[in-house]
């Protein structure tokens, strides 16, 4: 499947995504705009506690908004380049594995595994944030999943011991940043 991970070199980010974007709104994936984080600050200009820097929606209203016409996100990466995008979960069909190495999302990851008896199976992967883990710097990831409507799931694995995964299908999750 599509490997989701995000241009590494600053000078042309925003074209590449687009350019690699088109089998990703084809398969009807709803995105909406984000704020940024520019200067480590989140552009909407407040303090968050809760670890929302960059991740909350830009405007109301947004899930009217989202969209998987890629001229109109076009029109969002040249009009606010410091802002990022987000995948509406459940309006796009999809169930995303986050895994976060801070909170120990690797190890359980592997134990996850252990569990199902065998490695996820193949899916559209992207990393996420980078993190000083262990005196190593290393990116999450997110798995993305398609479900049927009207599936639930779990927010995580409490019963199971896995701390630093979490399942997000009702909200939204980071695409990408464009910095």
């Amino acid at each position: 499947m599509a490997n989701l991970n995000a241009p590494q070199n600053g000078d042309n980010q925003g074209s590449s995504l687009l350019a690699g974007m088109n089998h990703i709104l084809a398969a009807g994936w709803r995105l909406v705009p984000t704020h940024g984080i520019v200067g480590g600050k989140c552009t909407c200009k407040k303090a968050h506690k809760d670890n929302g820097d960059g991740k909350h929606p830009l405007r109301t209203g947004y899930k009217e908004e989202a969209t998987s016409d890629l001229e109109v996100i076009q029109t969002w990466i040249i009009s606010e380049p410091n802002n990022n995008l987000a995948v509406l979960c459940k309006e796009s069909g999809l169930v995303v594995l986050d895994v976060d190495p801070r909170n120990g999302g690797d190890e359980s990851l592997v134990k996850l595994e252990e569990f199902l008896g065998g490695s996820l199976p193949i899916t559209a992967q992207a990393r996420t944030g980078l993190y000083l883990v262990e005196g190593t710097m290393t990116r999450g990831r997110h798995f993305y999943f398609r479900t049927e409507p009207g599936e639930h799931f779990y927010g995580s694995f409490p019963s199971l011991d896995l701390p630093g995964i979490d399942i997000k299908h009702n909200g939204h999750v980071q695409f990408h940043n464009f910095n």
